[in-house]
């Protein structure tokens, strides 16, 4: 039975399983930036921290439910993606093996995965759900 009611239930607990998502992405980046800068030496660590300051703010835009939370969060995770996927191989390719930071970027990149499922799912239910009694 593909009720409103249910609809909407679906919806709320997608946003917080893509919150507690994005959350670990934020802790996942600010342990990368940190050992990449510790490892490498360079400051490409900056990019990182950034990018867990952005998926905080996407993680309180999926959590208060605003408008473009969903075109953000396609939008953020595409662009992080690519980036953290062209860090992986210039340090495999420079170093030759996997820091410890690569284990975080790896992780991230899992975390995103299900940040995109979970973003498709919350497309499907529909973002204005009519309320029960509204009939």
């Amino acid at each position: 039975m593909d009720s409103p009611e249910s609809r909407r239930l679906v919806a709320e607990k997608t946003r917080l399983v893509l919150v507690l998502l994005c959350l670990h992405v934020v802790v996942f980046q600010i342990l990368a930036g940190v050992l990449i800068s510790v490892d490498v030496g360079t400051s490409i660590g900056s990019f990182f921290l950034l990018f867990a300051v952005l998926y905080l703010g996407l993680s309180l835009a999926l959590g208060l439910d605003l408008r473009y939370s969903r075109a953000l969060g396609f939008a953020l995770c595409a662009a992080t993606v690519a980036f953290w996927i062209l860090a992986l191989v210039a340090y495999q390719t420079l170093v030759g093996g996997l820091l410890r930071s690569g284990w975080f970027i790896d992780l991230s990149i899992l975390e995103v995965g299900g940040i995109l499922i979970g973003l498709v799912i919350l497309r499907q239910t529909g973002r204005s759900l009519p309320t029960s009694g509204a009939s």
